[in-house]
C-alpha cells in the first residue's frame, strides 16, 4: 500500500493493461516455415480432458466425427476398449459401451456403420484345439450393451482394423499370428471374405488402411477394394510402409527403426499415386486426410497443417496435436494437453 504525505496528492496509478489481442487469423506460409508458428485458423472449442493419445499402448486410440457428436475410444491396461462421445458443441460425456481387444492392434477399433456403431471384439480364449473352429466376432454397441453383428471365417479369434465405407464395414479377422483375411460386413450382418492372398512372404495376412477408398495391404503389396478386388502394381518406397489411403494416393511413412530392413535407409514420408504416376515426398508427415478439397497433414512435431491441392502452401491449423479426425464440417483432435478440441474448417487458404 502506498503512503501519502500530508498535503500531498495521491500518486497517479499506472494505466490499465491493454485488452488481450483477438484470436489469431489464418496465416498462409511456405512449408519450411511452419515450425515457427502455432496459430490456429479458427477459434477452437475445448471439450475437456479425455486422456493421452496413444497408438500402441494405454490411452485414447481413435477419434470419429459423426453427426452432432465427437466419438473416441480408450484402451486400458487390461486391453478393454471403451467408446464414449460428447456433443461437438460441448456438453456431457456419454459412455456407449466396452468391448475386449488385444491391446496392440486396436488403434481403429470402432466405426459408424449407418445407424450402427460397430466395435471390435475377441472370442473367449479358445484352446489350441478349438482355434480351427473359432470365428472372430465383430459387435454392435447399442443401449450401453454389446450385441453380435457378425463373425469372421473359421480359424480366426478376433476382429481388428475396422473401416466403414459406402455402407459396408471392412475389417481383419485376426488369427493367432495377429492378422488374417480381410472381411466385408453389411449393416444387416451379411459377411464375406474379400481378400485372403499369400503375398510377399505373408500368408493371408491383410489389413485395410485408414482413409478412403478402401485400400488393403499385407505390409508390402496393395489391393484396391471395391466391387472387385484389384492388386495394384505400386508399392511404398524402401524403408517405408503404407499408413493411410488419401483419395488416389497412399501415404507411406518410415518403417519403425527396429523393423527397418536396412540401417542405411533414410526414408521420407511420401504420397504414392495408385495409378503409378509418381511419388510426392511429404517430409515429417505421420497422417494425412483429404476433406472438403483440403489435405490436412499431421507432422511428427505435432503441427497440423492444411493445404488446398498438393501444390498449395501449408497453413497451420493447430499445434500440439497428437491425433486428429475431420469431416465436412470441421476437425477434432487430441492435444498434448490431453484435451479434446474441435474447430470448424474456417476460411479457405
Amino acid at each position: 500500500m502506498l503512503a501519502v504525505g500530508c498535503g500531498s496528492r495521491e500518486p497517479e496509478r499506472p494505466p490499465a493493461p491493454p485488452p488481450p489481442p483477438p484470436s489469431p487469423v489464418a496465416t498462409v506460409i511456405d512449408a519450411p516455415a511452419i515450425d515457427a508458428l502455432a496459430a490456429p485458423v479458427a477459434k477452437a472449442g475445448d471439450l475437456g480432458e479425455i486422456g493421452e493419445a496413444q497408438r500402441y499402448s494405454d490411452g485414447v486410440r481413435m477419434l470419429l466425427l459423426a453427426g452432432e457428436h465427437v466419438y473416441w475410444s480408450t484402451v486400458d491396461e487390461s486391453a478393454s476398449v471403451t467408446v464414449r462421445r460428447t456433443p461437438r458443441a460441448g456438453g456431457a460425456v456419454e459412455t456407449l459401451g466396452t468391448t475386449s481387444g488385444d491391446g496392440v492392434q486396436d488403434h481403429r477399433n470402432f466405426a459408424s456403420l449407418g445407424d450402427k456403431l460397430a466395435v471390435l471384439g475377441a472370442a473367449k480364449a479358445p484352446s489350441a484345439a478349438a482355434v480351427a473352429k473359432s470365428r472372430g466376432p465383430v459387435f454392435e454397441l447399442a443401449g450401453g450393451k454389446r450385441h453380435e453383428l457378425a463373425r469372421g471365417p473359421a480359424g480366426t479369434i478376433a476382429s481388428t482394423g475396422l473401416l466403414a465405407h459406402d455402407g459396408k464395414l471392412y475389417w481383419t479377422a485376426r488369427g493367432t499370428t495377429g492378422s488374417g483375411p480381410l472381411v466385408e460386413t453389411t449393416a444387416k450382418g451379411a459377411t464375406r471374405t474379400v481378400l485372403c492372398e499369400a503375398s510377399g512372404g505373408f500368408a493371408c495376412e491383410h489389413h485395410v488402411l485408414d482413409g478412403a477408398p478402401p485400400i488393403a495391404s499385407d505390409g508390402t503389396s496393395l489391393w484396391r477394394i471395391g466391387a472387385r478386388v484389384e492388386k495394384l502394381t505400386v508399392t511404398c518406397p524402401d524403408c517405408t510402409e503404407p499408413r493411410a489411403a488419401v483419395d488416389d494416393r497412399v501415404l507411406c511413412t518410415p518403417t519403425p527403426a527396429g523393423d527397418a530392413p536396412s540401417a542405411t535407409c533414410k526414408p521420407v514420408a511420401s504420397l504414392v499415386a495408385l495409378d503409378g504416376s509418381g511419388t510426392r515426398e511429404v517430409p515429417g508427415a505421420r497422417d494425412v486426410q483429404l476433406v472438403t478439397g483440403r489435405h490436412y497433414i499431421l507432422h511428427e512435431d505435432g503441427q497440423l497443417v492444411r493445404r488446398t491441392g498438393l501444390d498449395g502452401k501449408d497453413e497451420v491449423f493447430a499445434a500440439g496435436v497428437e491425433l486428429f479426425t475431420a469431416d465436412e464440417r470441421g476437425v477434432a483432435w487430441v492435444g498434448t494437453d490431453r484435451h479434446l478440441w474441435v474447430a470448424p474448417h474456417g476460411v479457405a487458404p
